[in-house]
């Protein structure tokens, strides 16, 4: 199973947690297959929050997880399912997408610093085996005026 494969190494119940995700009211997900056959996966959460600056109720939304089987690595599904979360979020008025990955995930961190994400933050023994959690985030409408719930 792909989400034992994929989060076994961060996870201490990675089915169980990967499950929760999927089962989550206000999150969707995506499933990339070849041939019919699934081979990767993206799990989106959206909320709204309360009013910041101008925005009213801004939308934001967190990639709970992604993954991809090993062998399709580096050939552009991971990319592709992340392009699909952010064009998701964006039609749902998300202002930007947050997440958090282990600092030592080389492979998510290279797919995401690919994708403009930039890191805010951290948590020390965020995930089994006392790896540290990187925060980050990318904007996904830079143009405030763009946003429909603007106060004036």
């Amino acid at each position: 199973m792909l989400s034992r494969r994929a989060f076994v190494r961060y996870a201490h119940r990675p089915v169980r947690t990967v499950l929760n995700m999927l089962e989550a009211r206000d999150s969707d997900t995506f499933v990339a297959h070849l041939d019919e056959v699934p081979v990767g996966f993206a799990v989106v959460r959206l909320r709204a929050h309360l009013d910041y600056g101008p925005v009213e109720q801004p939308r934001l939304a967190h990639l709970d997880a992604i993954a991809v089987e090993t062998m399709l690595r580096r050939r552009g599904v991971g990319r592709a399912l992340l392009s699909h979360a952010e064009d998701h979020a964006r039609s749902r008025d998300a202002l930007a997408m947050f997440l958090m990955t282990a600092s030592n995930n080389e492979r998510a961190r290279y797919l995401f610093n690919a994708a403009d994400y930039q890191p805010f933050g951290g948590f020390g023994g965020a995930y089994r085996g006392r790896h540290h959690g990187v925060l980050l985030t990318k904007l996904l409408r830079l143009d405030p005026a763009a946003t429909p719930a603007l106060r004036t």
